[in-house]
């Protein structure tokens, strides 16, 4: 059954242009199909292509960016399938090992995916230099392809990570605005790393996440400045995401069972609707919604 939290999505309130593009979305179950790894740190309710081709009517978005999600760790089998149903509509972030095939590469290539996550923020913290050695090995694997390599990790890796990525082949994106506490942005230290990396030219940001950077949905406003902040530095380097389904809260403590956490009840139209705050130059709004995302994962 799944949740109904993630029917929630009123239309938005911004003209939304053609060709629009909600760069991270996750796909889960059915789960009699898809096993979740053992070490998981959350089990999800189903959130399958269907619904997920509903919210996107909704919102008047025509293209989408498959995610990979944490609990299905380098089994790409669900975001592969999800890929098929929405064919070149889709493009997708994988998880994988660096020594994957470059048979298995060429596959995932052509059905879709363009880019590779490293997902430090949904577990425990791991020591910097292995974050930069998985970087640099998944660079080399994924470089001749023309992918990117894809960040979620907590802002406190955000200083050393302005100085790994400026080293790598491929180019990088980070994930929910670095994560950067909306109340504390100014002054910032990891904000302000987030800022130079995006001067770098090789570095993306997502401004997706809104309901990650603050403590509760009455704050959504506050996060215009940041996010303002950092489309005003690099508007040709910030795509929007809606992080649909919304993901549960959970601890960082793996688990191999577990009753099914519920997607945090969020209506995505108005996740949308912020970035009416955050931009509302309609060319600005255009160039996140469509032409960076066609840039970044290779939209013909």
């Amino acid at each position: 059954m799944p949740d109904p939290s993630i029917f929630t999505v009123t239309s938005p309130k911004i003209t939304v242009p053609a060709g629009a593009c909600d760069c991270h979305t996750h796909l889960f179950g059915p789960a009699q199909r898809y096993s979740m790894k053992r070490d998981r740190v959350y089990t999800p309710a189903d959130a399958l292509p269907a619904d997920s081709k509903t919210m996107l009517a909704t919102l008047g978005l025509e293209r989408v960016v498959l995610v990979q999600a944490s609990v299905y760790g380098t089994d790409n089998r669900c975001l592969i399938d999800g890929l098929k149903v929405f064919g070149q509509a889709a493009r997708g972030v994988a998880v994988i090992s660096p020594d994957i095939t470059d048979k298995e590469l060429k596959d995932l290539h052509a059905v879709g995916v363009r880019g590779v996550r490293i997902n430090i923020a949904s577990g425990h913290d791991k020591p910097v230099a292995e974050i930069a050695a998985t970087m640099q090995l998944l660079a080399e694997r994924v470089s001749p392809f023309g992918w990117h390599l894809q960040l979620f990790v907590r802002p406190h890796f955000l200083p050393e990570l302005e100085h790994i990525s400026a080293d790598m082949s491929v180019d990088i994106v980070i994930d929910h605005m670095g994560l950067v506490p909306a109340a504390s942005y100014r002054g910032n230290v990891c904000f302000s790393a987030l800022l130079s990396m995006l001067d770098s030219g090789r570095v993306w940001v997502k401004a997706s996440g809104a309901y990650r950077v603050v403590e509760e949905q009455k704050e959504w406003g506050n996060v215009a400045p940041m996010a303002q902040a950092l489309i005003e530095r690099r508007p040709d380097r910030i795509v929007w995401g809606s992080d649909w389904p919304h993901p549960p809260k959970h601890g960082l403590d793996a688990i191999d069972h577990g009753n099914i956490l519920p997607f945090r009840s969020l209506d995505t139209g108005l996740l949308l609707n912020l970035l009416a705050d955050w931009s509302p130059d309609p060319e600005i709004l255009k160039r996140i919604l469509v032409s960076n995302p066609a840039r970044l994962s290779g939209f013909d």
